[in-house]
């Protein structure tokens, strides 16, 4: 089977990888580019507990490291131990369930530093402010889109060359679709699996003509590539 990779780095170099262990040819083509930032950060002695809900913010972890940290699933959390936070806690992979972890960790008063992306889903900071939790949030990182198709893809999408796209996030997906409209070859995708990580991602491409579009049953890269083996049997 021959699979598109369409998270951004680092990630997508780890993925391509577990996927030709496991036997698929890859082609890598990230629909977004993450550009890291250097923001003016809080003293770690105002802050209580660290919030992170993607991996690409882990880099910033530095001088919180002795906190707390909540990550909003497991590839997060072990993001921010790589940067060698000791105190991690994962949660389901959605910031509802990642409020729902910090407002019971928090007491009352509490201060929690968000370490985020430009472009942020859900609303962490009204739900953890109505718990009685101090939110700030830093942004230490951008997702740019990309511009277009890579050359490889667009020729791959001709040819019939691929089997199967992996999408990774709602914004992400977004981005592709309309990468793939923009090259006029929408048409082409009917012959291919859409393997997504989260019902909200299916839901950002749902109108495409996909031959057939899955979820993975977990938010996580194992699910996902769990959920693609499935559709190549």
């Amino acid at each position: 089977m021959r699979v598109l990779v369409t998270r951004p780095e680092p990630g997508a170099v780890a993925t391509a990888r577990t996927l030709r262990e496991r036997g698929y040819k890859v082609i890598v083509d990230p629909a977004m580019r993450v550009h890291r930032l250097d923001p003016t950060l809080p003293d770690p002695a105002t802050i209580d507990r660290v919030l992170l809900t993607s991996a690409q913010a882990a880099f910033a972890l530095a001088p919180y490291r002795h906190l707390p940290v909540h990550a909003v699933g497991e590839a997060t959390a072990r993001a921010a131990r790589r940067q060698g936070a000791l105190d991690v806690y994962a949660a389901g992979g959605e910031w509802e369930s990642l409020a729902q972890q910090v407002g019971k960790a928090m007491p009352q008063g509490g201060a929690v530093l968000h370490l985020a992306g430009r472009d942020t889903a859900g609303d962490l900071d009204g739900v953890l402010t109505e718990a009685g939790c101090r939110y700030e949030r830093a942004v230490v990182y951008e997702a740019l889109p990309s511009t277009a198709l890579a050359a490889r893809t667009r020729a791959a999408l001709l040819r019939d060359g691929l089997d199967a796209v992996l999408l990774f996030s709602p914004r992400s997906a977004r981005i592709w679709r309309d990468l793939v409209a923009e090259a006029d070859l929408t048409d082409r995708l009917d012959g291919l699996v859409g393997a997504c990580l989260s019902p909200s991602v299916a839901a950002a491409v749902e109108d495409l003509p996909w031959r057939d579009l899955r979820t993975a049953e977990r938010r996580d890269q194992a699910a996902l590539l769990d959920c693609l083996d499935d559709a190549e049997r």
